[in-house]
């Protein structure tokens, strides 16, 4: 049997990895129908630099001077890099290191709302990516807006757990339904509109990404507008044909 599929996650704190990789990897069992649960790790191996899960994307930069890697231009083609830019080019100079040699990356990178923006960050992305054109079999950039908890609120909100009388108490707290517009919390913490509190207060725990349907997230509204299905699809139209063609 082939070595399981080496893929780089770049993401900012442990528990968007935890996320984002159970929902990724549920949605490779679905995509292929002769995979188990127990066959996973031989199918991909999530890392980082070495041994652990993820590569912090607040250390690239110092992981990629530690190689040698040059500093990048500020610019992209004739105008200002978008956000991000400069760190996701570090990010696949040290996915295709010699002692990585990771066919495939996946980025994870909250919005962060008006202060970043949307646009900005994913823009920074694909023009990272542009300038790696067929150098790797997979490449997957997911960006909460505006933050990953917007993603586990859709996913509890289409799931078992879900708990109509606790949403409409937030909903008149906050004037709007946060499991239909997740996507307008904002990722501040001490804030009215705070996500992490409206998790809190909704009592949602990392168990929503397991549990809800994949089918119910992929007809979702609220999760095509805070980029959940956006992820997913890439996951499907992307990562999965490589895990399949290596096989």
């Amino acid at each position: 049997m082939s070595d399981p599929i080496s893929i780089l996650v770049v993401a900012e704190h442990e528990s968007d990895v935890a996320h984002a990789t159970t929902l990724a990897d549920r949605m490779v069992l679905a995509s292929l129908q002769w995979a188990e649960p127990e066959s996973l790790p031989f199918l991909r191996r999530w890392r980082g630099e070495f041994e652990e899960l993820f590569l912090d994307v607040h250390k690239i930069h110092e992981v990629a001077a530690r190689r040698g890697f040059p500093r990048v231009r500020g610019h992209f083609d004739n105008r200002p890099s978008a956000h991000d830019y400069q760190s996701a080019i570090q990010a696949l100079r040290i996915a295709r290191a010699d002692d990585i040699e990771a066919p495939a990356v996946v980025w994870i990178r909250d919005t962060d709302g008006e202060h970043v923006g949307l646009e900005s960050r994913i823009q920074g992305w694909q023009d990272a990516c542009s300038r790696f054109d067929g150098e790797f079999g997979a490449l997957v950039g997911g960006f909460p807006h505006e933050s990953m908890e917007a993603w586990m609120i859709v996913a509890w909100a289409n799931g078992p757990a879900r708990d109509a009388q606790a949403i409409e108490i937030v909903r008149q707290e906050l004037g709007f339904d946060p499991t239909l517009r997740p996507q307008g919390l904002s990722h501040s913490e001490h804030v009215p509109k705070s996500a992490k509190n409206v998790v809190r207060r909704l009592g949602i725990d990392s168990r929503c990404m397991e549990s809800t349907e994949l089918e119910v997230l992929q007809n979702s509204d609220p999760a095509r507008n805070c980029g959940l299905l956006d992820f997913l699809e890439q996951i499907r139209e992307r990562l999965v044909p490589l895990v399949r063609r290596e096989r």
